[in-house]
């Protein structure tokens, strides 16, 4: 089983709105996830289904990775919106069709995850993939140690 993470992409820090939920990618975020996008294709990584925050900011990313991801189903779900690791846990352990699940969120509760299903520090830098290996045969047995760290990539852009 894999669990791939990502944060999204480098994001303005206002909105239009005022509102956190709003704000857009930055040029350089784009740049990145196009780059993140390339990255997915030319690894083949193909996820078996996608979660993804409601924020902006994450369908931003989302869409400029969606090529790479055709076919995959996509859950876009408000409760993802700045979650702590507790509630993704929560919201994986309910996949129990599928062994490859890609997320698409928000710090801290991204990189808390990833923290814990590994026991080791993990910080996430916007556009940061880490990916996964899980030594478990379903997403409900997951806890503290049951990961290990099978690939990180961040796209590098100015």
């Amino acid at each position: 089983m894999k669990l791939y993470l990502l944060r999204h992409a480098k994001t303005d820090p206002h909105s239009s709105t005022g509102k956190d939920f709003d704000r857009s990618l930055l040029p350089r975020g784009k740049r990145q996830s196009l780059l993140m996008a390339e990255h997915f294709t030319n690894e083949n990584i193909s996820p078996e289904k996608i979660l993804c925050s409601t924020a902006k900011r994450t369908k931003e990313t989302f869409h400029y990775i969606s090529d790479s991801c055709r076919e995959i189903p996509v859950e876009f779900l408000d409760e993802l919106y700045l979650c702590d690791a507790a509630t993704y846990l929560h919201y994986i352990s309910k996949e129990t069709m599928v062994k490859n699940l890609l997320i698409i969120g928000h710090n801290d509760g991204i990189s808390s995850l990833a923290s814990y299903l590994t026991e080791e520090y993990v910080h996430l830098k916007t556009c940061e993939l880490v990916v996964l290996d899980f030594h478990v045969d379903e997403w409900a047995a997951l806890s503290a140690g049951t990961a290990t760290i099978a690939h990180r990539y961040r796209p590098e852009t100015n």
